[in-house]
C-alpha cells in the first residue's frame, strides 16, 4: 500500500505487488517536485493580486491532477508500507460464506 506519510501515513492507494507501490509513491515524489513556485509578493498591489491569482490557479489544476489525488497533493512525502489481508468475518468472528 503507499501512503502519504502524514500524519499518521493516510493510506492512498493498495496495491498487489510491492514494486507496484513503490513505482507509484515514486510517481508521487515526482510529480512532488513539480509543484507550482510560490510568486515572491512583498506588497499587496493590484498587480500582485493578479499574479497571486494566476498562481492559484496552477496551484489547484496541479492539486487537482495529483496521482495520490486532490486531498493528498500537499502531502510533503510517500512511502510503502504492507498490509495484511484477511478474509472477512461477521461480527462474530466468523468467516463470511462468499458464496451466498
Amino acid at each position: 500500500m503507499a501512503d502519504s506519510l502524514y500524519e499518521g501515513s493516510d493510506p492512498v492507494k493498495a496495491f498487489a505487488t510491492k514494486p507496484q507501490a513503490e513505482a507509484f509513491a515514486l510517481r508521487c515524489r515526482a510529480y512532488a517536485m513539480a509543484r507550482p513556485e510560490c510568486p515572491e509578493i512583498i506588497a499587496d498591489t493590484p498587480e500582485n493580486d493578479a499574479e497571486w491569482k494566476k498562481y492559484m490557479k496552477r496551484q489547484h489544476r496541479w492539486q487537482r491532477r495529483h496521482p495520490a489525488g486532490e486531498d493528498s497533493a500537499t502531502c510533503n512525502d510517500f512511502s510503502v508500507m504492507p498490509i495484511d489481508l484477511q478474509e472477512p468475518t461477521d461480527f462474530d468472528g466468523v468467516v463470511e460464506d462468499r458464496a451466498s
